[in-house]
This record gives structure tokens, sequence and C-alpha cells, in this order.
């Protein structure tokens, strides 16, 4: 095996390669990430020795490798990430080469790229989340809000006459906030409507310090201003407010309870939804008396209510945001409609068409895409699931009619899909097109129809390079004298008598 060819036989192919280098090259191969097919990871050699060995000539059509040990089994003309890569080759007479192609290694062995991994579903949500300790029967265990540190409160009151009447207003000065109410737990309805938040904070009749400062201001008869001379001494209009991680309002709900536990219903939707972020913040709003000794020898009773909007600045005093919460997922008990709907999720804008339905022991469910970049369309869409693997691909567009209609489905000769629909290799021809792997063999999909390669033919298929050797199927396979024949644009592959397609 000669690696190294920068003459004709460099060739743009999207295959996958292995090679075994005789000595003295000594050489090793690596995967420098998952899924290195698609180009999400580059995949490297990776050569032991320093460099090339001294009695390997640097001929004209030998690339010599610059950066000691790392060089490129495979690249894709397209992939964004090659010119990222530290590599520079040169050959004589020390021309540059930019590596965007595949090095075609002749006599090496081509295969299909590896199976990507099933999607495994994550485990089934039960529409509960909740701090240590705390349990749907008991969502609150172990929290109080009533052993809260109370807060502190300040008011500045100010006097004023003009001669004609008398303006007053109540504002803040200093202010130790009220600890922030705690998120203890959420539950999602199994209908995913609603969810139930549950927490503690400082309930009403909490104690509550009020400082007044009196700060004379001179007015015409105010004799010797205003005094403090009685107070509510807890707290007495006491709210929790729910608000997004983006301060948009969400609900609320009076804490009335005296030991603080609060709960509220939110219905799901719009901005709020399962993983959204929440918080909660208190609101204290509560009445006070004062006693003002307005002329010198008359005093005045004034009740103020800090929610009346005659006042300026805050009508109350707030907590602040306390701890954030992530809305759970509504509880699932059905495993297949969790791993439809989970696969929903990922792969897009589709809409249910018809309720699950179960063949040769997987679920399946029909979807329509309806959108697609913007545009808008319909495609059907089936997605199988295995419950005893725990695992969902799709089955879409031509390769969905054709497993159905020519090899009946689940049931028939191509057995359960191992993979979702993927971008083929390239032919040599250049035709582009698509594939998807089963149990016993693949479907391909490209200009010259829908085709697939079924047990023995889909091995040689694969054996001979997949379409980026032999190239796309040009029709099923089919009997002739005896032999079983399928056409490929590369060539055609024929088994000898008695060969069972299946097999």
């Amino acid at each position: 095996v000669d690696p190294l060819q920068s003459d004709s036989s460099v060739q743009t192919l999207g295959a996958y390669y292995t090679v075994q280098a005789p000595k003295p090259w000594d050489l090793s191969w690596r995967c420098a990430g998952y899924d290195c097919y698609s180009g999400i990871a580059e995949e490297f050699y990776q050569c032991t020795s320093k460099g090339l060995p001294n009695d390997v000539p640097n001929t004209a059509n030998r690339l010599e490798l610059q950066n000691k040990c790392w060089w490129p089994i495979f690249a894709y003309n397209e992939l964004k990430y090659i010119n990222q890569i530290p590599l520079q080759y040169k050959t004589q007479p020390w021309n540059f080469l930019q590596v965007g192609w595949l090095l075609y290694i002749p006599g090496a062995i081509d295969r299909k790229p590896p199976v990507p991994k099933p999607p495994i579903l994550p485990e089934l949500p039960n529409g509960f989340e909740g701090l240590p300790g705390t349990t749907p029967q008991n969502p609150w265990n172990g929290y109080n809000g009533a052993t809260s540190a109370y807060p502190r409160v300040t008011f500045d009151r100010y006097i004023a006459w003009d001669g004609s009447y008398k303006t007053d207003q109540i504002k803040w000065s200093e202010t130790d906030r009220p600890v922030a109410p705690t998120i203890t737990a959420m539950q999602t309805n199994e209908s995913a409507t609603a969810v139930t938040v549950y927490g503690v904070g400082i309930p009403k009749n909490h104690p509550l310090e009020v400082r007044v400062w009196n700060e004379y201001r001179y007015c015409w008869g105010c004799g010797s201003g205003w005094e403090f001379a009685s107070r509510l001494a807890t707290a007495q209009h006491v709210k929790i407010v729910l608000f997004t991680d983006k301060w948009q309002y969400l609900g609320e709900v009076w804490n009335d309870s005296p030991d603080g536990k609060w709960q509220i219903t939110l219905p799901l939707g719009g901005s709020i939804q399962p993983g959204s972020r929440i918080f909660a913040e208190v609101q204290i709003q509560a009445d006070y008396s004062f006693i003002l000794h307005w002329w010198a020898d008359t005093y005045e009773t004034a009740k103020f209510d800090l929610r009346d909007s005659k006042y300026t600045g805050y009508p109350y005093f707030a907590s602040g945001a306390g701890n954030i919460f992530t809305v759970p997922e509504a509880r699932m008990t059905d495993l297949a409609e969790w791993a439809f709907r989970y696969r929903e999720i990922l792969s897009g804008n589709y809409q249910i068409v018809s309720g699950k339905h179960q063949f040769c022991g997987v679920w399946i469910k029909d979807y329509a895409y309806l959108t697609y970049r913007g545009d808008t369309w319909q495609t059907y869409t089936n997605l199988i699931f295995n419950p005893q693997l725990n695992w969902a691909f799709r089955l879409r567009g031509d390769i969905r009619l054709k497993y159905w209609d020519s090899y009946g489905g689940v049931c028939g000769n191509l057995g359960l899909p191992v993979t979702d629909d993927l971008i083929a290799s390239p032919s040599p021809l250049g035709t582009q097109g698509a594939y998807q792997q089963f149990e016993h063999g693949s479907i391909y999909s490209s200009s010259y129809g829908t085709y697939a390669t079924i047990g023995k033919m889909d091995e040689l298929h694969n054996a001979g390079g997949g379409t980026a050797g032999y190239g796309f199927p040009k029709g099923d396979a089919v009997e002739q004298n005896g032999r079983l024949f399928q056409e490929f644009e590369g060539g055609s592959i024929s088994m000898c008598g008695g060969a069972d397609r299946n097999k």
C-alpha cells in the first residue's frame, strides 16, 4: 500500500478508509471525535515515528509531511474545518498544496461510515422537580417561611404648606429587604396544561420593624412639625409574585398562611412552558398609622396606605429575586408516547397525523412535517420506537414509501431501521443521494430512483466501496438465469444460483 499519492490518483471521494501500512512506515490511526463521518470532528492518521523515514525519497509524486505526525484520512471539499487544520504538505519543487480533498489510498479497504449511535431516550419525566427532601406528596418538606429574617423599612415623610393647601408624600430612604421567597418544588400536570409552583416566604402577620425619619421641613403654621405616634407591627399584606428569568410577570398569590407556605397554579403556553425558568419575589404592602402634629396645638391622625397611588416611589417594598427553578416536563407513564414526543421535539415542526399503533413488537406513530426552511410543504413521516432497546428512528420521503410498499415495513425482509436517513457518499460520477440502514440491508435514494440492497448483496456492495465505489443502485435485485443480479452506477453484482437475496 502506498498511502501517499499526489498524482491523478488523488480523488474527491466521500468515503471512509482504513489501511494497514507496511513497514517501515509504522503508522497508527485513530478518530479525533464522535461521528467523524459527518464532518463534525476531523479524523486523522497519527504516525508513531517522527515524520517520514529517511529512506523514503521525496519524489515529485510524494508528499512530505511537515507537521511530523498528523495527517487526515479524509476531508470533503465542503468541509469548512479543513482550513483550520494546522497542516501543510509540500511537493518537489516545494509547491505548497492545500489539502481540500480526500487522499486516495490504492488498495485500501473502503467501507460504509460507522452506524450512528441510536438516540437513546432520557428517563421518563415524572412531572415533578423539587429541592432535596421534597416529594409530590410533600412539596414543602422541611421548609418554612415563618423563620425568615424580617425586614426593616425607613420612611421619609415631607410636609409642605403654601398658604392655601398642604401636600405630602412618602418615599423610601433605607430598606433592609426581606428574605426572598424560596421555590421548593414544581409539578406539571399530565396533560401539560398547567404547572403548580410551591414555595415558602414571609407570611402575613410576620414581624415588621418600621422606623420613621422625622425630618422637619419649615412651612407656615407647621408648628413643631409632625411626629410618629403608632404603627402596625406586623406585615399586613404579603404577596408572592412570579416572573420568568427575564422579569416577565407570570402571576401572584397573597401569602396568608401562618407558616409562609404558598402555592400557585399557572397555565402553560406562551411565555411559560416546560423548560422555562422562573423565580418568585415577595412584595410587602402594609398599612401604617401616623399622628401628625400639624398646628402648634392641633393633632391630626392620618393613615397612610402604601398602595395608595398618591404616594410617589414604590407602593410596596420587595425582596428581589429568589432561587430560579425550571418548569418540568409533564409526567409520562407511556414509554412509547415519551419516545414520540422526545423525537418530535428534536426533529422540528411535526404535527401528529395519527396515534401510535403496534406492529411486530415496535410502536409506530405518523407525523406530517409542515414547514421546511421557511417554506410550506408536506411530507409524511413515521417514527418507529423499539421499547426493548429504548430507541426511536424516523422514516420519511421516498425511503419510507419503499420500506413499506416494497419490503413489508417493520415485519418485512429489511427488518427494523438502525439509523435515521443519512446523506450518502457521492458516487465517482458525482451522483448524490441519501440512504438508511436497516437490520438486514439498506435503502438508497438518488436521481436513479429508490432501491434496496438486502442481505449478501448489501455486504458485497459495501465491500466494493458502497456509493463511493459501485455508486448508487439503478434498480432492485432481480433473478436472471438462476442468478441474483443487481445493477449499480459503476457496475453490477451477481450471485450464483440458489442465492437468497434476503440472506
